[in-house]
């Protein structure tokens, strides 16, 4: 069962050196010097593997959208973070799985609609965590 959130935050804050923002803003950052525009707000909350989270994003046919997942790896290293982007019909406009401690994913529209980006985390066997500290940001070209 998918619990549908729209929590988006825009935090001034300086995030910690490990922490799940600094992540996905350092694997952001060659996207952004090649165009990209990162959008300022972005979903912050936990993660598990035994329940995902999902929301709905707004996305324009033209552009390229290129999603950001990232979780603390203080939390439990060797954490596999799982994104996938569906549109209304339940078509899988991109996925991804990594292990630790970002995962991206771009998507291509093909007409402006919302989407659903659903997303989880699956700890390791034997970790004392199993729910992470994780942001989803966002951007497009």
């Amino acid at each position: 069962m998918l619990v549908s959130l729209s929590i988006f935050s825009a935090h001034a804050d300086t995030p910690s050196p490990g922490s799940a923002e600094r992540q996905a803003r350092k694997a952001a950052a060659p996207f952004e010097k090649s165009g990209m525009r990162l959008r300022q707000d972005f979903w912050s909350g936990s993660l598990s593997g035994a329940k995902g989270k999902a929301i709905r994003l707004q996305f324009f046919k033209g552009h390229t959208y290129r999603l950001f997942l990232a979780g603390d790896q203080s939390t439990a290293p060797g954490t596999r973070y799982h994104v996938m982007v569906v549109d209304k019909y339940g078509n899988v406009l991109g996925e991804s799985t990594v292990k630790g401690p970002v995962t991206t994913v771009e998507v291509k529209p093909r007409k402006t609609g919302a989407y659903l980006v659903l997303m989880r985390a699956e700890t390791p066997k034997g970790a004392k965590a199993t729910t992470i500290p994780a942001v989803l940001f966002y951007g497009y070209q």
